[in-house]
């Protein structure tokens, strides 16, 4: 698949919507900057509390490094985002490191396995948020800025999802079928989500195809149809036809046609 085929067409369409960068932020893309600030800053706290209790090496160098990478790929570029619109910033918070030396600063600790955990569940939140952010911002600039991090959070969330996969740190839900290797309850959850979202994506388009005549939007509709959704939708229920015989007779019929 030619993504340039698809994103240029898009580029264009979405070039006929964008304000100029001359007129002030709206108050959505106010709110994700802000918001995406202060959980950068609320997430730094968390890990270095996290870092004041464990006294496993290598975590403590992952976690150095998340920081460092939340600090100057997220906090500073929103900070310098807001402050060059005329907008003031939230104070950064004391740092916990301060307490003392990893591993001694806290009373209570949390073993490494709940601190992986709890880094994936945050990692998911921010995640959401990011994804959220660049659908709602219009502006080419503020939207580059969310694009970037979750580019930059998907690598850092990759890395976590590594280190608990080998240290077993998951506890799978059970197997969905008898079938050997096959997903379990979890993951057929997830995979049947995603796929009844693409159905409704394919409605959309299609419905969107049949109300417009406009020849630029119509070819990106269709290559969004054609070249992502339908191939999508194909990929996620052969994921469960191969291992749970999950797929509807309705998909199936949308994916053979």
């Amino acid at each position: 698949m030619n993504l340039l085929s698809i994103l240029q067409p898009l580029a264009k369409v979405v070039q006929i919507a964008q304000p100029k960068d001359n007129k002030p932020l709206h108050a959505g893309e106010i709110f994700y900057l802000w918001d995406g600030l202060t959980a950068g800053l609320e997430n730094i706290t968390v890990l270095e509390t996290y870092l004041m209790s464990t006294e496993d090496n290598e975590l403590m160098i992952i976690l150095k490094g998340q920081i460092q990478v939340i600090m100057l790929n997220r906090v500073r570029k929103l900070e310098n985002t807001l402050k060059q619109e005329g907008f003031s910033v939230p104070p950064r918070p004391a740092p916990k490191t301060a307490q003392g030396k990893p591993g001694v600063g806290q009373d209570v600790k949390l073993s490494d396995d709940e601190i992986i955990s709890n880094l994936l569940t945050w990692g998911g939140v921010v995640l959401k948020h990011d994804a959220e952010a660049v659908g709602a911002c219009t502006r080419e600039t503020v939207r580059k800025v969310f694009t970037d991090l979750l580019f930059d959070d998907m690598k850092g969330y990759s890395l976590l999802m590594e280190l608990g996969s080998g240290r077993q740190v998951f506890k799978a839900p059970p197997p969905a079928t008898a079938k050997d290797n096959s997903l379990n309850i979890d993951e057929v959850a997830r995979v049947w989500d995603v796929l009844t979202t693409r159905h409704l994506n394919i409605i959309n388009v299609e419905t969107y195809l049949s109300n417009t005549n406009d020849q630029d939007l119509i070819k990106l509709l269709s290559r969004t149809l054609d070249k992502i959704l339908i191939p999508q939708m194909v990929k996620l229920e052969n994921v469960l036809k191969l291992s749970c015989r999950g797929a509807t007779q309705s998909s199936m019929k949308m994916g053979q046609g």
